[in-house]
């Protein structure tokens, strides 16, 4: 998936998630109290940054060129980032797999209180390492999974067990999910804003 719609796939994913389940809350920020409205600003910012990272292993992807570590963006940085990703089992490797993720939940959060699905009740209750600023943590959280669920629905899928395995995984048949970049991957994030557009207003 492109860089611009996991962009805005990682912010959906988080406006969604407060909608069905409200998790950012007010802080106190040097003596002034934020209600939940004004916290949804950093809070959608962290969900972009999460969206946005996972293809810090790709040279020519947007975050790398926004960090200064993409292709042909100086000798040093485009030398050990070459070998960085190379470690990194290339693109969609490490940074796409279920282990990272688990880490994003354990280290930063994913504090949603219950989610009700159907007769089901799952409480997402982990406030990780930022105690009482978990949402922002898990705000960033639900934009670097989305991120890699998305590319779960690419025929290319995501190498989800790396290094354990390099299979190539995805969600549903490979004939059945889009190529990267064509135009029914644009047409599932604006889909994928609506439903969020829709949540949260109503």
């Amino acid at each position: 998936m492109r860089g611009r719609n996991h962009f805005v796939v990682g912010i959906a994913a988080a406006a969604l998630m407060q909608g069905a389940a409200p998790y950012i809350h007010a802080h106190s920020v040097f003596g002034a109290t934020l209600d939940a409205r004004w916290m949804m600003i950093p809070a959608l910012g962290f969900a972009a940054l999460g969206g946005l990272l996972p293809d810090i292993d790709l040279a020519s992807s947007l975050i790398a060129h926004d960090t200064g570590t993409g292709r042909d963006q100086g000798c040093l940085t485009g030398f050990v980032f070459h070998w960085i990703r190379k470690g990194l089992g290339g693109h969609r490797g490490l940074t796409h797999s279920l282990w990272v993720c688990l880490g994003c939940v354990l280290a930063l959060g994913l504090n949603v209180g219950t989610l009700h699905l159907g007769d089901y009740a799952l409480r997402l209750n982990w406030d990780g390492l930022l105690g009482s600023w978990s949402d922002l943590g898990t705000a960033f959280t639900l934009g670097y999974v989305s991120h890699v669920v998305a590319d779960m629905l690419t025929r290319d899928g995501v190498k989800f067990a790396y290094p354990f395995s390099e299979a190539e995984i995805g969600v549903g048949p490979r004939a059945l999910r889009f190529p990267n970049g064509a135009w029914p991957e644009y047409v599932w994030v604006v889909a994928l804003v609506i439903v969020a557009l829709w949540r949260w207003i109503y």
